[in-house]
């Protein structure tokens, strides 16, 4: 695997997607404006023939109650140290050690190295230097929601979020000098990870505004988070390495026979949020609601489950399935 080809590749598809994603959002708050400014100034001269007029008193404003759903895409960034769980370092679950410490797979790899010219059939090699800030790739989040409106612009909600996390970073391979007090050389290779994510959040809604064609929201609720581990592999020489044990007590190449055993890696964790956005009426039942959420909370992942900030940039679609006054 090359790690700087993939990085690149993946970085100019990921701030592709993202620039199209803004300029879509800031599109549509630009277009939910200039609607509502347009609606204001044509209406102007029937409101100043209506001045002339008697007054006749005006229907109370009145937002319908009930159900709403719909679904969204958005962009998930990732924050925090979390994403250091994949850089193999010995004190993960998942570390590049439990590779280098296995006989067949060590004698692999020199192989590998010896063929490729890297170092010589008497030289050995060792881990010289870890990744420590690895970052998570943005991430596409998909999502449903549900929601019911009531008291005129109170909402309940509860709506569920899926990203795929990925981390990429690269750490030093190193060959050491006769006298083992420093490396003659060293080589970098990539080390990576990746996690699913599901969100569930459950919270109040509140619309703000009473404008015919477009409204604002702010959000708040709590959150709860699953966290599940798919992969975590290092790559040396186009050779790729699991770090994740699935071996147990047994020893890899001790035998031909080994049974592999399925790990439940991750799991649920939890935390807050709050987001708001705009919410612009397309006629009918439907609307679209482009906004920004900001999470605090932390996953479930061995060794890293501090609370960290983390954001997902939204645009829903929603749809109202019931009203009643």
């Amino acid at each position: 695997m090359n790690c700087t080809s993939f990085e690149t590749k993946y970085t100019k598809k990921v701030k592709s997607i993202l620039y199209i994603f803004t300029s879509f959002i800031f599109a549509i708050l630009i277009l939910c404006n200039g609607i509502a400014f347009s609606q204001r100034t044509f209406n102007a001269p029937e409101r100043n023939k209506e001045e002339k007029k008697p007054k006749v008193k005006k229907e109370k404003y009145v937002r319908y109650n009930g159900w709403r759903a719909g679904g969204g895409v958005g962009a998930f960034f990732c924050t925090g140290k979390s994403a250091n769980y994949f850089n193999g370092s010995p004190s993960n679950e998942n570390n590049i050690q439990y590779i280098l410490s296995n006989y067949t797979w060590y004698n692999d790899i020199k192989t590998i190295l010896v063929d490729k010219n890297i170092i010589n059939v008497n030289d050995t090699f060792f881990i010289a230097e870890y990744p420590t800030n690895m970052k998570y790739k943005t991430a596409i989040n998909l999502g449903a929601f549900a929601r019911y409106t009531f008291q005129v612009n109170n909402e309940f909600f509860i709506q569920m979020n899926y990203s795929k996390l990925q981390a990429v970073d690269v750490f030093s391979l190193g060959i050491p000098t006769p006298n083992y007090l420093t490396f003659k050389e060293t080589y970098l290779y990539p080390v990576w990870g990746s996690m699913s994510l599901i969100n569930i959040d459950i919270g109040y809604s509140r619309i703000l505004g009473r404008n015919k064609y477009i409204q604002y929201f702010i959000e708040e609720g709590f959150n709860l988070n699953n966290t599940k581990i798919k992969e975590a592999k290092i790559s040396i020489e186009s050779h790729d390495y699991s770090t994740i044990n699935v071996y147990g007590n047994q020893v890899y190449g001790s035998s031909p026979d080994l049974q592999e055993y399925t790990l439940n890696q991750g799991g649920l964790g939890f935390g807050f949020f709050i987001a708001a956005g705009a919410k612009l009426n397309l006629g009918g039942a439907v609307a679209i609601e482009p906004g920004l959420c900001m999470y605090w909370n932390k996953f479930n992942l061995t060794g890293y489950k501090e609370f960290n900030l983390n954001y997902n940039a939204f645009i829903r679609l929603s749809y109202k399935l019931t009203s009643d006054q």
